[in-house]
C-alpha cells in the first residue's frame, strides 16, 4: 500500500493532502502541486468499498448474540477509525473519470 501520486506531475500526494480531498465529498480531486483534476480510479474505489462495508457485515451478528450496546457502538467507531486511517493508502488515481461498470 502506497500514497496516492498525481498522474499529471508524478507528485506523491502526503496523508493530510488526501485527506482533505476526501472530505470535499467530490468523486473529481485536485492535485495541489499541478492543479491538474484527478479521479478515483475505478479498481480502488471498488476496493475502498469493500473494505469500508466489510466490518459492518459482522454488527447484526454481534446483535443476535445478546452482546451489549457499547461494545457493537464501540466495534463501530473502531471500524470507522481504522477505515479513515488506511482510506489514503487504498486510493489510486486516474486522469480521467472511470465509470464504475
Amino acid at each position: 500500500m502506497d500514497l496516492p501520486v498525481c498522474q499529471n506531475c508524478s507528485q506523491k500526494w502526503t496523508w493530510k493532502m488526501t485527506m482533505r480531498q476526501f472530505f470535499r465529498f467530490k468523486r473529481s480531486m485536485i492535485c495541489e502541486n499541478c492543479g491538474a483534476t484527478q479521479y478515483q480510479s475505478k479498481e480502488s474505489l471498488w476496493k475502498m468499498n469493500l473494505i469500508g462495508i466489510g466490518p459492518y457485515i459482522f454488527i447484526p451478528f454481534l446483535i443476535g448474540f445478546n452482546t451489549s450496546l457499547p461494545i457493537v457502538i464501540s466495534y463501530a467507531a473502531v471500524a470507522i477509525l481504522l477505515f479513515l486511517m488506511i482510506s489514503p493508502y487504498l486510493l489510486t488515481l486516474s486522469n480521467q473519470e472511470e465509470p464504475l461498470f
